[in-house]
């Protein structure tokens, strides 16, 4: 198998060409050769996905995430795709899945984009995928994607708000994979923050959702969040989807 890498391309920001309303994801296919280096081989693919937008918080700042009792913000890392691509090959379907944060409503309210791409006899194409955002009064951020042996997709991410006591947290969410495409379902607490970092902007760098190889079902999600006290500290959630 090659090695694929990618990275989103938001048009209006970043240049490029794709139809209205879309934007692109820039998948990257390398096959080495190791016996003779010069033989290895690049190519670029441009995907075509749902548009998004990429200008959270402007483009020259750090300082995004809103949190409880401190003016200072958090970086929503808004300009890379989350952790690798996590490949899955289910009898002969292969899937593609990543994530990365955009701007959610315009108003710099921080949402993570998630995507599935799909492999066929022409290559690979967008399948599903979109912002999540099932709230206005959120900062969601920092999207890490598995899937399992069954199709079913995970998404973990991290949550802030500078009201309500809403203080950096992690959450996952996810879907099945007999869910109507581009769906992801209500989100669950994996661990409540309970204070705000006050040090610095940068935030987790990165988190991780990965499938347990000894069952290709289990996830488990790393990612930060801070307790009272401004200290950050890891959390780590091992889940699976009922029937797998």
């Amino acid at each position: 198998m090659p090695a694929y890498a990618a990275r989103h391309r938001d048009t209006e920001v970043h240049g490029g060409t794709a139809p209205a309303g879309r934007d692109l994801i820039e998948l990257f296919e390398l096959k080495p050769n190791f016996s003779n280096p010069s033989n290895s081989t690049s190519v670029r693919r441009n995907i075509t996905v749902p548009d998004f937008n990429s200008r959270l918080c402007g483009l020259s700042t750090f300082d995004c995430v809103p949190q409880p009792g401190t003016t200072q913000r958090l970086d929503a890392i808004r300009e890379v795709i989350m952790q690798p691509l996590q490949y899955r090959r289910n009898g002969s379907t292969e899937s593609l899945v990543g994530g990365f944060s955009v701007d959610g409503n315009g108003a710099d309210l921080a949402a993570p984009y998630w995507f599935e791409l799909r492999r066929s006899s022409t290559g690979w194409s967008y399948r599903q995928g979109q912002r999540y955002m099932p709230t206005t009064t959120l900062n969601r951020w920092l999207p890490s994607l598995g899937i399992d042996r069954q199709g079913n997709i995970a998404m973990g991410f991290s949550t802030s708000s500078g009201m309500g006591g809403n203080y950096p947290s992690a959450r996952i969410t996810g879907r099945l994979a007999v869910d109507p495409l581009s769906t992801l379902r209500t989100a669950t607490s994996v661990k409540a923050g309970t204070g705000s970092q006050t040090a610095n902007e940068r935030w987790g760098d990165y988190a991780a959702m990965t499938v347990d190889p000894s069952d290709n079902c289990t996830f488990w999600f790393t990612s930060e969040y801070i307790p009272a006290g401004g200290r950050w500290r890891t959390t780590i959630g091992a889940f699976k989807f009922p029937g797998c």
